[in-house]
């Protein structure tokens, strides 16, 4: 199903590709008997456009509640958790409507390593859960209409497609996935690894930590009832037990880092000894 929870849904065009590119795949379709004609591909060539819609097919609030969950084995929590990779984490594609592949996982849905990784690398950096599709005209269909047609020309459209598809998920999961999970979580911006937010400029942490500050109520940073929120750039805390205890969970920024265009960095902050 392509359906797509509302609230984290959103549209975006992709780039067009060239009149010349699009016409080229139809002239290596020589040997077919229903090839368009010359002016059916010019046609084709002037009107190609594709859209890409992502979202969730389930609340936000429950793919991290699953994604956060301890399991093991064969657990129902772990059996939800390899639903939302196998099932719930890909694009379809549709050719004029006619869907011709499901569940395509992009470059950066397909990254796999041994590792185990937390929630927030999942949701924050490889998209678990992201779902959605691309529309297109253009693409020539193979005579089965079951796929993209081999044909050098259609492979090369279809790796522009896929990759622009994946720049547009690169960016729907910093400034939306990473802000939408830091107001749910109340972790940190600063607290989530640089290797999960790839290409944050310094301009999408400041937006990260006012957006943040619209949640103060539910922020680590968060002093005594009616006092104001502290929000230091060189000093962050993370998420003590009692959040009102200034002593706990302070760290530093590492000496050198967050200059320029590098990402801060930062340590625990230990009392000095004696």
């Amino acid at each position: 199903s392509t359906y797509l929870e509302g609230g984290m849904r959103r549209t975006v065009a992709l780039p067009r590709p060239s009149a010349e590119d699009v016409q080229r795949q139809f002239g290596e379709e020589a040997d077919r008997q229903d090839r368009p004609s010359g002016g059916a591909a010019l046609e084709c060539s002037r009107s190609a456009a594709a859209s890409l819609t992502l979202g969730y097919a389930r609340s936000f609030e429950e793919v991290v509640q699953v994604l956060s969950a301890a399991s093991s084995g064969e657990s129902a929590i772990a059996g939800e958790k390899r639903l939302l990779a196998a099932e719930e984490t890909g694009i379809f594609f549709y050719h004029k409507g006619r869907m011709t592949r499901a569940l395509v996982k992009l470059k950066q849905q397909a990254r796999v390593s041994g590792a185990t990784h937390t929630a927030a690398y999942r949701l924050t950096t490889l998209g678990v859960g992201i779902t959605g599709f691309v529309q297109e005209n253009y693409l020539v269909q193979h005579h089965t209409k079951s796929e993209y047609s081999p044909s050098v020309g259609t492979i090369e459209l279809l790796h522009q497609l896929l990759e622009a598809a994946n720049r547009k998920l690169l960016s729907f999961i910093k400034p939306r996935v990473v802000q939408k999970y830091c107001a749910l979580t109340g972790v940190a911006f600063d607290k989530i690894k640089p290797s999960a937010c790839i290409g944050f400029s310094q301009g999408l942490a400041a937006t990260m930590r006012a957006a943040q500050a619209a949640h103060a109520d539910d922020s680590p940073g968060r002093a005594a009832a009616g006092s104001p929120v502290r929000r230091l750039e060189l000093d962050v805390r993370m998420r003590p037990v009692d959040r009102n205890d200034a002593s706990v969970g302070r760290v530093e920024l590492v000496a050198g880092t967050g200059l320029g265009q590098s990402l801060p960095l930062y340590r625990l902050w230990l009392p000095a000894p004696g």
